[in-house]
């Protein structure tokens, strides 16, 4: 009987959750499709940090457009930049730390706004990476440095994303 009501008090609190429309702060979609009827992204098209924005905005379900047009919110970023540096080498000079840093910096603009009043909030995303005893001719010759950028391309696009939801 004990176990009974310890199972439907689980199902009952699981219920009350699910009835107050339970979600988690900050990375509701919704408030972004009421606003906008669709993005315009600004930024180098060739790049790879380009198309993982796009990736991650279509899932919002608004067109990408072009050029900014009414109802428009635009996405905009520069960057990357990398930056790789030693970081560390021990007293005996066998064991040495390399980083290498991503910034990008990025803003939103919402094309309501008449451009004579905007002044959009600059963002920045920054991440880094260390490692041990590989310098960069090690890195360049097995493409380790190529994988460690784009996992930081990547983190940045997710970055971007979240704090395009949650403005």
């Amino acid at each position: 009987m004990k176990r009974f009501l310890q199972v439907l008090a689980a199902v009952a609190v699981l219920a009350v959750l699910c009835s107050c429309s339970f979600r988690l702060r900050g990375l509701d979609q919704t408030s972004v499709t009421a606003k906008y009827s669709s993005i315009f992204l600004r930024g180098d098209r060739s790049s790879v940090l380009y198309e993982e924005l796009y990736a991650r905005l279509m899932t919002l379900g608004l067109p990408m457009v072009d050029q900014e047009q009414e109802g428009t919110v635009i996405v905009a970023f520069a960057g990357p930049e990398f930056r790789k540096s030693l970081v560390a080498v021990d007293s005996r000079s066998q064991d040495v730390e390399y980083s290498l840093s991503c910034r990008t910096v990025f803003y939103f603009i919402d094309s309501a706004i008449p451009e004579t009043e905007r002044r959009p909030a600059r963002r920045t995303s920054g991440h880094t990476r260390n490692y041990f005893n590989k310098n960069d001719e090690v890195l360049a010759s097995n493409n380790e440095a190529d994988l460690l950028e784009q996992s930081l391309i990547r983190q940045t696009a997710e970055d971007i994303y979240i704090q395009f939801l949650r403005q």
